[in-house]
């Protein structure tokens, strides 16, 4: 009984409000990354990540919905069927994607208050406006 509760334990610690999908379909698949209202747990289709910031969550799910997430992820990912690309767990913390930590606080406001219309409507002159800073 004790190694039920620890692994239920183990198991809920995993919960987050933004999953990442490990597999892409260029034809059908518009999201690479949700954000949630809660926190959920992942599944073999949808991981979650932790990020401790909930403002680098929303810009890290409005860059891996845009044309350059989807690049890496197809590149990174293994291709077994023509358009598909599937993203093993290991393989997940060797995608490269911008330090968001590095972006100004602004932008990170910008990004938390846009995601959902950016998801919903598109986000590219957004997404231009916010990844695009001299620092």
């Amino acid at each position: 009984m004790e190694v039920r509760k620890e692994l239920a334990k183990r198991m809920r610690a995993q919960k987050s409000d933004l999953l990442y999908r490990r597999g892409m379909r260029w034809t059908s698949q518009a999201l690479l990354a949700a954000s949630t209202k809660d926190d959920v747990l992942g599944s073999s289709a949808w991981t979650t990540l932790r990020i401790g910031d909930a403002r680098i969550r929303k810009a890290f799910a409005l860059w891996a919905n845009s044309v350059f997430g989807f690049i890496v992820h197809w590149t990174r990912g293994q291709r077994t069927q023509k358009g598909r690309s599937r993203v093993q767990i290991g393989a997940l913390r060797q995608i490269p994607a911008p330090n968001l930590a590095r972006l100004p606080s602004a932008n990170l406001e910008t990004a938390a208050d846009s995601l959902p219309k950016a998801l919903f409507f598109g986000g590219w002159r957004l997404l231009a406006g916010l990844f695009y800073w001299r620092g």
